[in-house]
């Protein structure tokens, strides 16, 4: 008996299963596409009953011992090489954004750190980030702790 996977009525699909889906649209066969995506077929065909299940319609047909798409599956088989473009340009975009340092570092120390260790330190990080500008305040220890909590500063040595 294979367990069906109701989702969110909003969203009822999977990643996974669309990539399945277009796989055997692209192969014309469970067996191949379980080949092209390292899966077993039974794996394959289960991705595909969820996806028919949520969606509430008939995506592939078997005849003549080869797959066919239904109209349904015509439209899915275009929406879902769309989504699976744009999850990867997604993750691409989000990776560029997180290797990239920029913008200002705002730092608040006291005498001794910020004439001895900061310089050295906030020269090295600007070039190991060169999108990165750091900018450094001298004051007591009382007034450090003042500008981290206001916000006015990042970090407080």
């Amino acid at each position: 008996m294979t367990l069906i996977k109701i989702l969110d009525t909003e969203l009822p699909v999977k990643l996974e299963w669309l990539r399945t889906f277009v796989a055997v649209a692209d192969t014309g066969g469970f067996s191949r596409a379980a080949r092209r995506l390292h899966r077993s077929q039974p794996a394959v065909s289960t991705h595909i009953k969820e996806l028919e299940a949520n969606l509430g319609a008939v995506l592939l047909e078997t005849r003549d011992s080869t797959t066919h798409m239904t109209p349904a599956g015509e439209i899915v088989r275009r929406e879902a090489q769309q989504i699976l473009d744009q999850a990867v340009e997604l993750v691409a975009a989000v990776q560029e954004v997180e290797q990239t340092v920029g913008g200002p570092v705002r730092l608040a120390a006291s005498t001794t750190p910020a004439n001895y260790v900061l310089p050295v330190a906030m020269v090295r990080f600007e070039r190991l980030f060169p999108k990165a500008r750091t900018w450094l305040a001298v004051a007591a220890t009382g007034r450090v702790l003042e500008l981290v909590r206001s916000n006015q500063a990042d970090l407080g040595v």
